[in-house]
């Protein structure tokens, strides 16, 4: 992939893609968290906590 972060040198496809991920993702700590009793899942998009409650519980 062409494109990396310039913080974690994580690889994209494209520039738009790096962007976002330096705006959401890195170094942002999650907010979304899982509210099932004794789960401690957390994560930074709104999808992936949706995911984990689908698969998990």
């Amino acid at each position: 992939a062409p494109f990396a972060c310039d913080k974690c040198n994580r690889k994209y496809r494209s520039k738009g893609a790096v962007v976002y991920h330096l705006h959401n993702e890195c170094g942002v700590e999650p907010k979304f968290c899982c509210d099932y009793p004794g789960c401690n899942f957390k994560a930074k998009q709104k999808g992936n906590l949706k995911r984990h409650k689908i698969r998990k519980h």
